[in-house]
């Protein structure tokens, strides 16, 4: 895509266009299956198991890192900042919520033991 964007014939518009609309159409069907295999290894899995959450944690920062790396040199998910939030936007909403379930229920469970 960047290559298609830094063409000066006039075909390259037409090519970049589409170009962008299929990445859009590939990462939101990813997105979406994503959040559904999220869930359901949360419902299988780490319901409320802290450490599973935490590791979780770890795979949404590092998929918002790569987010952001992708953004960062093609430009693609740019919006004002480049660093792509609106990529895989829902899988990553959706391990953030499971993470802070978990750690919701870990602290009341340490107030409640004291």
């Amino acid at each position: 895509m960047s290559l298609v964007d830094e063409a000066k014939d006039d075909s390259t518009d037409h090519r970049s266009d589409e170009a962008v609309k299929q990445a859009d159409a590939a990462f939101k069907e990813i997105d979406r299956v994503m959040v559904d295999a999220v869930r359901r290894f949360k419902a299988e899995r780490g319901r409320n198991n802290p450490s599973l959450a935490s590791k979780i944690s770890s795979q949404e920062y590092s998929l918002a890192k790569s987010c952001c790396l992708l953004c960062e040199q093609t430009g693609y998910g740019a919006e004002e900042d480049d660093m792509g939030f609106t990529l895989m936007e829902d899988t990553r909403a959706v391990m953030t919520q499971w993470k802070n379930e978990v750690s919701s229920l870990s602290l009341q469970e340490t107030e409640t033991s004291h």
